[in-house]
């Protein structure tokens, strides 16, 4: 685990060397700021380190239900590493870029916190997904507006998204947290295909995501664990020293 988290200081100090400055604005630009979103911290040099455990059901031809059995796990860190601006209804957003090339830029305002789905960066794109709303409270649904081109035509699908709780109990490795969760039945995977999974994410104010869920079923119900990413670690680069490990 030190190695990893070694290895990932390694990286970032890299990217932050070779960082070009944040890309002028075109004239007349209505800007709409980067804010620090209270469920997902969007800043420069924040980093969180997870592990993701994968599990397959065996039903057994006797009685006695199900068989969970963990199968793999990997861990992979997720961390900011500058700004950029994107585009979006003719408005210009500042959003930040992470160290890995899978995941695309996020952008948020006191509201809602967007990013783009696809990894083209380039203006003018509104291939998206948003992710989170806040305020909210326990019962509250909000859609998430999926937009996507499965077939070469542009489509949008509304899909709903409910805060199951605003002072959830959640351990990880990382530590106990009161998050706020949420569930959503995506129905179909980036417009592409169709699943029956049901997908939780916790977060924690000041913190971020600490917890993500995929089931089979309703996890209140007993649904059948598919997935489950934990927090291992999380802060902020400030100095020239690797952070300590953090646990897992």
């Amino acid at each position: 685990m030190k190695l990893f988290l070694a290895l990932i200081f390694g990286a970032l100090l890299t990217f932050f060397s070779a960082c070009s400055p944040l890309p002028p604005l075109p004239d007349g630009a209505e800007v709409v700021p980067l804010e620090l979103h209270p469920l997902y911290p969007l800043e420069v040099g924040r980093f969180w380190v997870y592990r993701t455990y994968l599990y397959v059901t065996n039903t057994p031809l006797g009685p006695g239900g199900p068989i969970y059995t963990r199968v793999d796990s990997l861990d992979f860190s997720r961390i900011i590493r500058r700004d950029t601006v994107v585009k979006y209804k003719d408005k210009f957003y500042r959003a930040v870029l992470f160290l890995d090339n899978d995941t695309p830029p996020y952008w948020s305002n006191s509201k809602e916190l967007a990013y783009f789905t696809t990894l083209s960066i380039t203006p003018g794109t509104n291939y998206f997904r948003k992710l989170l709303q806040y305020p909210t409270q326990k019962g509250d649904t909000f859609m998430i507006e999926r937009t996507f081109a499965p077939f070469g035509e542009v489509q949008t699908r509304r899909q709903p998204t409910i805060c199951v709780g605003t002072n959830e109990d959640i351990r990880v490795p990382a530590g106990n947290f009161k998050c706020y969760g949420f569930e959503f039945e995506p129905q179909t995977f980036d417009g592409h295909a169709l699943i029956i999974s049901t997908q939780y994410s916790y977060y924690a104010p000041g913190i971020g995501p600490v917890c993500y869920i995929t089931t089979l079923g309703k996890l209140d119900k007993g649904g059948e664990i598919q997935s489950k990413t934990v927090l291992l670690q999380y802060g902020t680069f400030r100095s020239a020293s690797p952070p300590q490990n953090g646990g897992g």
